[in-house]
């Protein structure tokens, strides 16, 4: 029986094709009226000059970046994304499984001002990817993440564990996917571990929603202040 890991990657080639078509039309409302703009004021808040989208699926925030004169550089492991992101203009974009940026088997650069990942760690053992982002980041450097916020998602069962999405309610042919939720605690202790400490935590949220619509997390390197890292942190990258 295929791993939860290995279902989620083939889910995504599934469903590259409706994903891009969704994405580009404006169709999944959260992101056109709150998600997308979240990420972005949070990544232009930090003023980086380098910016590397983790998961950037077919490239739109590379350029949303690119049109703020932000050198954009995307990776992603589902080639039609990557394809879909060149052939709209984003040239430095980069097909990389997780597993290969933990090893290193892939060069997507360095000495970023800034790593995101919106909405693109959907999967269980994030620690080493992490670890492996924060090697790349230039002294200062941040990381910013946008998820699903936990206490939306929970649904009523507020533990780790691995969850389905179906995309009910999505037009076209879409494969299930599924995807590991995480506590708030569990996001904070994954970070803690991999060599960063919380700078910021943001709720985005439509005004006319009574539920926030994504956790937005901002994260520095240990060391940003000059801070030594803990042993047990630089093991771990």
């Amino acid at each position: 029986m295929p791993s939860p890991e290995s279902t989620l990657l083939q889910s995504w080639h599934h469903n590259a094709k409706p994903w891009i078509e969704a994405i580009r039309t404006g169709t999944i409302e959260s992101r056109l009226k709150v998600t997308d703009q979240a990420i972005l004021l949070a990544i232009l808040g930090r003023q980086p000059e380098r910016v590397l989208d983790l998961g950037c699926g077919e490239g739109w925030l590379l350029r949303a970046l690119a049109e703020r004169a932000i050198e954009a550089v995307g990776v992603d492991g589902d080639a039609t994304l990557v394809e879909a992101a060149r052939a709209a203009g984003s040239s430095r974009v980069h097909l990389a499984s997780y597993d290969e940026l933990v090893e290193a088997k892939v060069d997507i650069g360095s000495d970023y001002d800034l790593i995101c990942a919106n909405f693109a760690l959907l999967h269980q053992d994030i620690i080493p990817l992490l670890a492996a982002m924060n090697a790349l980041l230039a002294p200062g450097g941040a990381l910013v993440i946008q998820t699903l916020h936990p206490w939306t998602a929970a649904a009523g069962d507020y533990q780790d564990g691995w969850r389905e999405e179906t995309f009910a309610g999505f037009k076209g042919q879409w494969q299930s996917m599924p995807w590991y939720f995480r506590t708030l605690s569990s996001w904070l202790n994954a970070l803690d571990m991999a060599g960063f400490r919380l700078a910021a935590l943001q709720e985005p949220q439509h005004p006319q929603s009574p539920v926030p619509q994504s956790l937005l997390l901002v994260a520095e390197r240990w060391d940003v202040s000059g801070i030594e890292q803990p042993q047990a942190r630089r093991g771990a990258q």
